[in-house]
């Protein structure tokens, strides 16, 4: 399996959904948690997806993607989603 990498870096909120999405909330729960409503939550998910680069590699669904992304760059535990991805992609376009 080919390394993700991010086209522009996760802002705080897209890490805060992203560790929850991992963690197996749905979008309302998620929505609740972070007090925010649903369909942003399904607009920080889009994005979050925009924002994702795996050469070679399909998924199902968005969903997939996203927590296939997140397991990725932090096996170890999901609240190290939060602090960012180890791939990141810089506005210079080189590599962290």
């Amino acid at each position: 399996m080919s390394d993700p990498r991010l086209t522009r870096p996760l802002t705080p909120r897209q890490r805060d959904v992203l560790a929850l999405l991992a963690a197996g909330h749905n979008n309302s729960e998620i929505g609740v948690l972070l007090r925010i409503g649903a369909p942003c939550v399904k607009s920080q998910i889009v994005e979050i997806d925009n924002r994702i680069h795996w050469p070679g590699e399909t998924f199902p669904t968005l969903r997939a993607r996203a927590v296939a992304y997140a397991l990725r760059i932090c096996p170890a535990g999901l609240e190290d989603v939060r602090t960012g991805p180890r791939h990141a992609v810089t506005s210079d376009g080189s590599g962290t």
